[in-house]
């Protein structure tokens, strides 16, 4: 909770609004800055578009298909929000021109209009061209002519673009704004030097992301070619079944699970049993296969404490979470460089996160992990950990990793069933290749990242300096 004052002048001033977050101080700050600079300085975001200028699509009954040849790729808020975009969601074709309008154009900036993320602003980039996205997205479809396109994301972006929109929310439970709203926002123009050099900063940005995405996506195909094997997709996984009615010979008795023997799961462990494999229990350090320890949480200010995210945040391309103490952390909340994270809890949807995996490199070492995170620390002396990264991430062993699950409602990783996975295991020189691929597609991504983060730093000190 954040607890603030406010004049009742100011809040007449206001139009009488009466929600507590309008008012809150860290805002007014941001605001008064925003206030402060002349109106002849600003533009409104609705003067700076063109062709359909500030948007969203329109609400309609989803219509999916599990065959990616009879629909469009469709993704929702959440998921653009993730350093890989990946979506296994089809709208069916049927939708006809729907889909059209729902389509996302690199360069387009996208607002989050409703739930716990709204205001927060997404640039469209070149990976997730041609996808469909949920009508839960303004879209802001700007003239490069009257503004760089980067500049207006990075200030929409900044805690003053995003103040300045949720200054508008509305609603009880779920907040949300209009597309009116966002075309009503009021952009400070600052330059045209200085807003060509933050778009190009955003631009670059951009095409590092891009990269990251297409080396990352490499280094898996190369690692399953120099094996003989072919990651699967979603949609031959679910052509495979139902599995139902089927017979296991002599089961484990440590498990008596339909769903860890499934048909579909042994033909894939058999697939990569025919050529080099190894145990993933054989491939780590000893530890090396666990979740987190447990630990009392206590709340300290970013400047005195440490980031702690869950499964939820570790896919986010900016993670962000809960600052606590790192003295009561201790050490076992931090992760060694090439740690493979997985999602040790959830449910089996399709859209959940459960078993999918994230590799820790640059900044991700200075973030603290929960205990519901899975760490796979491989012994370099026998597999590279950025190879062991390249199969975990493939839909081969997301399939694999979801059917060695146990529980009721919340699942698990089988413990008797998980060091047993197998593995497939190229070649060293291979090994080597293919954890380049991975340390350079993480460097891009962190590239990336730094240099959004330094383009809005220099947007904020830029408006304080102008109102000032």
């Amino acid at each position: 909770m954040r607890v603030g004052s406010v004049n009742a002048r100011d809040v007449i001033a206001e139009g009488a609004r009466l929600n507590g977050g309008f008012h809150l101080a860290e805002d007014q700050q941001a605001w008064r800055v925003l206030s402060a600079i002349p109106s002849k300085k600003k533009t409104r975001v609705e003067a700076l578009c063109r062709d359909r200028g500030v948007f969203r699509g329109p609400i309609f009954t989803r219509t999916f298909c599990t065959d990616p040849k009879l629909g469009r790729s469709y993704v929702s808020p959440a998921e653009l929000e993730r350093a890989e975009i990946h979506s296994d969601r089809y709208l069916a074709a049927s939708h006809g021109e729907l889909l059209s309008e729902l389509e996302l154009r690199r360069g387009m900036v996208l607002v989050t209009c409703s739930g716990m993320s709204l205001g927060r602003a997404i640039m469209v980039r070149g990976s997730m061209n041609g996808f469909c996205a949920s009508h839960d997205l303004i879209r802001i479809e700007a003239n490069p002519e009257k503004i760089p396109l980067g500049y207006l994301y990075a200030f929409l972006r900044s805690r003053h673009g995003y103040v300045a929109m949720r200054r508008q929310i509305y609603g009880g439970n779920i907040k949300h704004i209009e597309p009116q709203h966002v075309a009503a926002v009021a952009v400070p123009r600052i330059g045209d030097a200085f807003e060509r050099q933050v778009g190009k900063e955003i631009d670059e940005s951009t095409k590092l992301l891009d990269s990251y995405e297409r080396t990352v996506a490499e280094a898996t195909r190369v690692l399953f070619e120099s094996v003989g094997l072919v990651d699967i997709s979603a949609h031959q996984w679910h052509a495979g079944g139902p599995d139902l009615g089927f017979v296991v010979d002599g089961p484990n008795v440590k498990s008596l699970r339909a769903l860890n023997y499934n048909p579909r799961y042994t033909s894939l462990v058999e697939l990569i049993k025919r050529g080099p494999w190894r145990a993933l229990g054989d491939l780590c350090i000893p530890g090396g296969l666990r979740r987190g320890g447990r630990f009392k949480r206590i709340d300290a200010l970013p400047e005195h404490g440490t980031l702690l995210v869950g499964q939820k945040q570790l896919f986010w391309l900016k993670p962000e979470g809960r600052w606590i103490a790192r003295r009561e952390a201790g050490s076992d909340v931090f992760v060694p460089a090439g740690t493979v994270l997985v999602p040790a809890q959830g449910t089996l949807g399709e859209t959940e996160l459960f078993c999918r995996a994230e590799f820790a490199w640059g900044a991700g070492l200075d973030i603290a992990y929960s205990e519901h995170v899975l760490r796979i620390i491989a012994d370099e002396s026998k597999l590279l950990r950025g190879c062991l990264f390249a199969f975990m991430r493939s839909e081969t062993a997301f399939r694999l990793l979801r059917s060695l699950s146990v529980g009721t409602k919340l699942q698990d990783h089988h413990y008797a069933f998980r060091p047993a996975l197998p593995i497939p295991f190229p070649p060293r020189s291979v090994q080597e290749e293919v954890h380049r691929l991975v340390v350079a597609a993480y460097e891009a991504r962190h590239r990336a990242v730094a240099l959004e983060n330094e383009a809005i730093a220099r947007i904020e000190h830029a408006l304080e300096e102008v109102a000032s």
